[in-house]
């Protein structure tokens, strides 16, 4: 859980109120990617950004990833009744940055562990002729999407094989994941030509996620997408961000299996246009079925919560076994080629924030007329995009 900004409404984030519980005496928080105490967060009813305070009691959030150590210092004081209380505290985090000396001690104690996983993670599960990258994954759909669509897809199809289930048309939904976001300008997937290995694999699924399928009509899938893109910023006259710098790129899902259209001129909840399948517009009563992962079915990320009657499937196959079956065989086609989904904002421009990586790969985004125009103080390369 994390602490939300005032005015965010995912209650289930925030970590405020458990702090409000009576017996808690310390809180070490997390989930957002943010920094705490500092300037990640803005000074709200019960969190004080500089002494480190939930509701008072003592408090870190220690970025992400292992950014950062967190540092809580507590003083305890003994009552007449024996029992301990926090007297006072010291929150801090402390950087890990390129500078950072590793401890010896540590490093001994993880050292054969460590080696173990390495020689895991580089064993060689397949190939790939083209490069596999989720640079501007949230501004036109991947390669690297329609790889996990594929897998997802897959693993339900066999699932659901000789159950009525299996006259549904196949759809699935795979979110931008890695990409950039708070987790800054390295926070992007690449798979070189060449061999995959099981750490691309790791990265591709970063969570054991089990898959499932849900029952979803055509007005369902109408609210997802416009869920989905809830991410991008609104646009106006001026030149701005294609992506609200509050949301996590993570909150953006690609469906495949039909096809549709994003304006970002349009408000909020009426961006998606022109969804259709096998050419014919979605009707609201449709229904299908649609290969997703257990943290979106149970409302992750701002979705709306699968009831269980929705549920057909929760697969008990591992993903990753089947994305290294889709690496290994691309050819199957479950779809047709058509990109699933395109922005349709004529004469709109919006600046687009991606790895430094993603400049030699522009021409993948050629339809957008990309051009470079600098770079973030964080790092981020700048890229204009015409919509």
């Amino acid at each position: 859980m994390g602490i939300a900004h005032e005015g965010e409404t995912l209650t289930e984030d925030d970590v405020c109120a458990m702090a409000e519980v009576d017996g808690i005496d310390a809180v070490i928080t997390g989930h957002t990617h943010r920094r705490f105490p500092g300037l990640d967060h803005p000074a709200r009813s019960g969190v004080d950004t500089q002494a480190g305070t939930l509701s008072q009691r003592p408090a870190a959030m220690p970025g992400f990833g292992g950014s950062d150590l967190a540092v809580l210092d507590l003083a305890l004081e003994r009552d007449p009744r024996g029992h301990w209380t926090v007297a006072r505290h010291e929150s801090r985090l402390r950087r890990n940055t390129a500078h950072t000396l590793a401890d010896p001690v540590v490093l001994s104690a993880a050292r054969e562990s460590h080696m173990k996983v390495r020689s895991h993670l580089e064993e060689v599960v397949g190939h790939t002729k083209t490069a596999l990258h989720n640079f501007f994954s949230l501004a036109t759909p991947t390669a690297i999407d329609a790889l996990s669509a594929h897998a997802q897809a897959t693993v339900i199809r066999e699932g659901v094989r000789g159950t009525p289930e299996s006259k549904l048309p196949i759809l699935s939904a795979t979110a931008a994941h890695t990409a950039g976001g708070l987790g800054g300008p390295g926070h992007f997937l690449h798979i070189p030509p060449g061999p995959v290995q099981r750490r691309h694999i790791a990265g591709l699924i970063p969570y054991r996620n089990e898959v499932w399928a849900l029952r979803v009509s055509g007005a369902d899938l109408r609210r997802w997408l416009e869920t989905a893109a809830e991410v991008f910023a609104p646009l106006g006259a001026a030149i701005g961000p294609l992506v609200d710098p509050s949301r996590p790129p993570f909150h953006f899902d690609t469906i495949h299996g039909v096809t549709y259209n994003i304006d970002p001129r349009r408000p909020r909840g009426n961006r998606i246009t022109a969804l259709t399948w096998q050419e014919a517009p979605v009707q609201p009563k449709q229904v299908f079925l649609l290969a997703t992962n257990q943290f979106r079915a149970a409302g992750g990320g701002g979705f709306d919560c699968a009831p269980k009657t929705a549920v057909a499937l929760r697969s008990p196959l591992p993903l990753a076994e089947a994305l290294i079956a889709a690496i290994t065989d691309p050819c199957e086609h479950l779809w047709s080629d058509a990109l699933p989904w395109r922005f349709n904002a004529s004469g709109a421009s919006a600046i687009l924030q991606t790895t430094p990586d993603a400049l030699p790969y522009l021409e993948d985004i050629a339809h957008l007329s990309p051009a470079p125009c600098g770079m973030t103080a964080s790092g981020f390369a700048k890229i204009r995009l015409h919509l």
